[in-house]
């Protein structure tokens, strides 16, 4: 579920730095993962 999170902020922020996006989305992974 929080892939899928992820994968669509990536595709709706691909005007801003992709690299970025994918260190917050994994560190929310991260964060979240424990929690599951």
């Amino acid at each position: 579920m929080v892939i899928v999170l992820v994968l669509a902020t990536l595709f709706v922020s691909r005007r801003e730095s992709l690299l970025r996006h994918m260190c917050l989305g994994y560190n929310l992974f991260l964060l979240l993962a424990p929690h599951t």
